[in-house]
């Protein structure tokens, strides 16, 4: 079957659940007391039912001036591709709609809070980096100080510089950029 055409410029909700997933384990685990929407979202794997933790995909239009094509991805329409969080059900949402939507791999990714619900699946970017052939490349990821305090703790060996890694590592390279509320905007991400 050929291949679907990547999104164009919008916004994809890549899972919409609250810091809980759905079908949840609870209820998998103990099916007698289990509810209604979690029941059906474990018997039918396209249940609207089955949701995964928040996270976005924000595809941006290429900006007036940029004619060429994207380097991560030559054989694709000019775009930026940013990824709203990272959660720890991240790599189920991309197994399920990356191939049905043809969704490159994001150039940038934006933390909004010091929660696992927003870093918990910052270790699977290193599956991420290696699709997008990008191995020895960072990813920028914007964050606030907080959220960046949040990850050194959580992550530690995700907190070196992206120069300490060599090529033979298996651990996600991250540009880490910091908000600051009273600053201007982070330099550009993607």
């Amino acid at each position: 079957a050929p291949r679907p055409e990547p999104p164009p410029p919008g916004l994809l909700f890549l899972g919409t659940s609250s810091s809980d997933p759905i079908p949840s384990l609870g209820c998998l685990l103990s099916p007698a007391q289990s509810c209604p929407a979690c029941h059906h979202a474990a018997q039918h794997p396209t249940s609207p039912n089955r949701r995964n933790i928040t996270a976005f995909l924000l595809v941006l239009p290429p900006p007036a001036h940029t004619a060429k094509p994207h380097p991560k991805h030559p054989h694709s329409p000019p775009r930026s591709v940013l990824l709203i969080d990272f959660p720890r059900t991240i790599r189920d949402s991309l197994a399920r709609w990356a191939p049905a939507l043809a969704l490159p791999p994001p150039d940038a990714i934006v933390l909004t809070r010091p929660h696992p619900a927003a870093t918990g699946g910052l270790d699977d970017l290193r599956d991420v980096q290696a699709a997008a052939h990008s191995v020895e490349e960072a990813t920028p990821v914007a964050l606030t100080e907080r959220t960046h305090a949040w990850c050194r703790a959580t992550f530690p060996y995700l907190a070196k510089p992206a120069s300490f890694f060599v090529s033979s590592r298996r651990v996600s390279r991250i540009d880490w950029r910091t908000l600051h509320p009273d600053g201007p905007p982070c330099r550009r991400l993607a």
